[in-house]
């Protein structure tokens, strides 16, 4: 039987560690206007992410960004974001540690928690060892069988708005440490997704839907057609296998829906569009 390898069981609680998890609700108003523009607000998509003073790994640490912590974004210097923290530390990070909320596991899993959880009679934690892809379900009902069906109802829904590779569910008693049953859920997705490097503004959107995965950039005005398409093409290297399609919608800062590119990449080739938002 396999042991949560922590001292207690209330240890392993998701939502124990408040400095690691970003909650859904509103975040928090900033008392001051501050003093820069901010371009939009992001999220830290790796734990121990080095935040560094100047746009370069020779430069020193001002602080190390957990998986989750909120930044806001205010420049990029050749694929490094200049960021603000919510304790009004500033400094330097590479464009692909950070990205939309939907991105961050400690963030989706909180939101789970909170919406999700609710509805079931049950309690889920994390080990600490393969985050994400094992999970503890605590639960009274005594049935196994009717135990294993909410676990499976729970894994669907969580691989849906968490984690879409592959699940293993331990179903413990509470107070208990050592797992009673087990389930294993099948991947429904691709587990790993690529952030690329941003040259120019910054990530604003990336959603994957099966094998295709569509990206979405806001950049400075003033870059020349040459500048979007090859920051389109960078952007698109980054989806090889097992992606069989790239899209890239480049549009200006601000809440603009217009499009200055559209570049498109799959098993024919490249194809891309300046000022329209897709192909004809």
């Amino acid at each position: 039987m396999k042991r949560l390898l922590i001292i207690s069981l209330f240890g392993l609680l998701l939502f124990s560690c408040v400095n690691k998890v970003t909650k859904t609700n509103a975040p928090k108003e900033t008392p001051q206007k501050p003093a820069y523009s901010v371009w939009t607000t992001a999220y830290v998509l790796k734990d121990h992410v080095l935040l560094r003073k100047g746009p370069g790994k020779k430069f020193p640490t001002v602080t190390t960004l957990q998986d989750g912590d909120q930044v806001r974004i205010i420049r990029n210097k050749h694929g490094w974001y200049k960021v603000v923290t919510d304790k009004n530390k500033s400094g330097w990070i590479r464009s692909n540690f950070v990205g939309p909320r939907n991105l961050s596991r400690t963030v989706m899993a909180a939101a789970f928690n909170d919406s999700i959880m609710n509805h079931f009679d049950a309690k889920l934690y994390i080990d600490k060892n393969h985050p994400y892809q094992v999970i503890y379900l605590e639960t009274t009902e005594k049935n196994i069988g009717k135990a294993k069906k909410i676990a499976r109802t729970i894994g669907k829904a969580y691989q849906q708005k968490v984690y879409p590779g592959k699940v293993t569910i331990n179903l413990i008693r509470p107070h208990q440490t050592k797992y009673f049953t087990q389930v294993v859920l099948k991947p429904r997705g691709l587990a790993k997704i690529p952030v690329p490097i941003i040259e120019y503004g910054y990530l604003e959107k990336l959603i994957v839907k099966g094998k295709t995965v569509r990206l979405q950039v806001r950049v400075p005005n003033g870059l020349s057609r040459k500048a979007l398409l090859t920051l389109a093409r960078k952007i698109s290297s980054a989806y090889a296998y097992p992606f069989t399609k790239s899209e890239v919608l480049v549009r200006p800062m601000g809440a603009s829906k217009k499009c200055l590119l559209y570049f498109l990449e799959d098993k024919y080739g490249e194809d891309y569009t300046f000022g329209k938002c897709a192909l004809k």
